[in-house]
């Protein structure tokens, strides 16, 4: 027998989805359960509003993420923060010209770029994000040693979603990570 996750939003009801697609082969005919179409999509791709898979069997693909920093103990340490994420890490790079190449080739969900690098920096490959109407939905985090306010704001305006300070803990990172890609 298979043992399904009773679906909290119809607990009140006592409908059981999950039950029923089981016995049914479907949705009910009965009216317990009349999902909108959003959930119907989400249902055939085995997803629930949530976004957590409705059958344990099937796994949820993590948010991906390339990191770029020219300074190789500092790229570990993103590397350790994604990795707490639970994201996947799906390329790292010590220079800018490499990074843009993997982000317009993989179009990750996050970006974790140094402000300063060679080839290409961290602002401008923020911009040439921002104007990549394909990685519209791609979120960016800017890391820098600068603390000035204009630093910031130069940052921001470039079109990041967050400005960070060097140095930084891994959990601490890895935690802002989770909040941005929610």
């Amino acid at each position: 027998m298979v043992a399904h996750r009773k679906d909290p939003r119809r607990a009140a009801t006592g409908c059981d989805s999950h039950h029923i697609r089981a016995r049914h082969g479907g949705l009910s005919r009965s009216g317990c359960h009349t999902p909108e179409a959003g959930d119907r999509r989400r249902r055939a791709a085995g997803a629930a509003r949530d976004g957590s898979p409705l059958d344990p069997g099937v796994k949820s693909v993590p948010p991906t993420v390339v990191i770029a920093d020219d300074d190789p103990d500092i790229l570990s340490l993103v590397a350790i923060a994604v990795r707490k994420a639970d994201l996947e890490l799906v390329a790292r790079h010590e220079n800018g010209a490499s990074a843009w190449e993997s982000i317009r080739e993989l179009s990750p969900t996050l970006v974790v770029l140094d402000v300063t690098m060679p080839g290409l920096t961290g602002l401008e490959i923020t911009r040439n994000i921002r104007a990549d109407v394909s990685l519209s939905g791609t979120r960016i985090v800017l890391l820098s040693a600068g603390v000035d306010a204009a630093a910031s704001g130069e940052a921001l305006s470039a079109g990041a979603d967050v400005y960070l300070t060097k140095p930084f803990s891994p959990s601490g990172l890895a935690a802002r990570l989770v909040e941005i890609v929610r």
